[in-house]
């Protein structure tokens, strides 16, 4: 994964605008994580400050020496045309270090609109600091300098100061989509959709397995961005559960059929099995299927549609349902095969 290094510089303008004075804060996405404690939950940015430079506006040289250094800074970050912001809490820069941790708050409700404005890519947003710098000369004289209408002014020079500095422009920040799909796996939000019970499936543990890898593959997808494999893998899931279905009350498969076939060969057969009073969840079940295999069909096939990150939400979500009901019926319903007792 390659890593994209982050600056952000902050610009100071002394007293009596006798000297600039410049800062850059750095950091990388390999040293972002997130802390959770009472608190609540953080975006958290180890930052190393560098690059302080205190430039003279006069032409003595009386800055010979000077010394200046970064108090502490506050800020905001937006990403793509949301109006809304991460608030960046004010962070001091210890005394004996040049390292600096921005913590950012962050709740669910945040993480929603920043993957709308992701759209599936990296990560990237615009960054506005400002902070509180102290300045220290090499020298305290007074000190003439001409101004621009050629008059000669005298103007003492403090020891040391405390100078405001701010962004001059907001700087991009970029987040590799790799980083960030981790990122939101410990923000708890790369979490199953739902909670898939255990289920022992004898002779179809297999089976079942496959069907919870493609399930597990859709959920990768869609944190990862791509839309168009995670309604793939939500089609593959249909098929697995249709297979093992299927197998478990012994329906046999026709290469002939097609796949609209199969499903209503396995319903049939469940239907006949099953006392009447559980045949509205068999009925749940028929819609889900054709729901997802419907949805997903446009994208299915050469050229077709790009899927949307809402469209494939929605997918995913109905093959949440499924698979949770999928889990449900092979739990509770002893399937013909089940040690050949049934």
């Amino acid at each position: 994964m390659n890593v994209t290094v982050n600056t952000f510089r902050l610009k100071g303008i002394g007293e009596g605008y006798t000297y600039s004075v410049y800062f850059e804060i750095k950091f990388d996405s390999d040293h972002m994580y997130v802390v959770s404690d009472n608190s609540g939950t953080r975006l958290s940015m180890n930052c190393k400050c560098t690059a302080a430079q205190v430039t003279s506006h006069i032409a003595e040289s009386v800055f010979a020496g000077g010394q200046a250094r970064l108090a502490g800074v506050s800020g905001r970050i937006s990403f793509g045309d949301s109006k809304r912001t991460l608030l960046v809490p004010w962070a001091s820069l210890p005394s004996t270090s040049d390292d600096i941790r921005l913590e950012i708050p962050i709740a669910p409700g945040d993480v929603a609109w920043i993957e709308d404005a992701r759209k599936g890519s990296d990560l990237i947003g615009m960054c506005t600091l400002h902070g509180a710098a102290s300045v220290k000369s090499g020298a305290s004289v007074p000190v003439s300098f001409q101004t621009q209408n050629g008059q000669e002014v005298k103007m003492p020079w403090h020891q040391q100061e405390i100078v405001g500095v701010a962004s001059e422009n907001p700087e991009q920040i970029r987040i590799e989509r790799e980083k960030w799909v981790k990122l939101l796996t410990q923000l708890g939000v790369g979490a199953h959709i739902v909670e898939l019970p255990l289920i022992d499936l004898k002779k179809k543990k297999d089976e079942w397995k496959k069907v919870v890898e493609r399930f597990d593959k859709a959920n990768a997808d869609f944190r990862g961005g791509d839309f168009e494999h995670c309604i793939g893998e939500c089609r593959k899931v249909v098929e697995g559960v249709v297979t093992v279905l299927s197998s478990a009350w012994k329906v046999p498969p026709d290469p002939k059929h097609s796949f609209e076939q199969k499903v209503e060969s396995m319903l049939a057969r469940l239907r006949n099995k099953w006392p009447e009073s559980s045949h509205s969840r068999l009925d749940a079940l028929d819609k889900l299927i054709n729901a997802i295999w419907d949805w997903s069909g446009p994208y299915h096939h050469f050229e077709g549609a790009v899927p949307h990150r809402q469209e494939t939400s929605f997918v995913l979500h109905l093959t949440a349902n499924l698979v949770e009901l999928c889990a449900w019926i092979l739990d509770n319903n002893p399937a013909e095969d089940s040690e050949g007792k049934h």
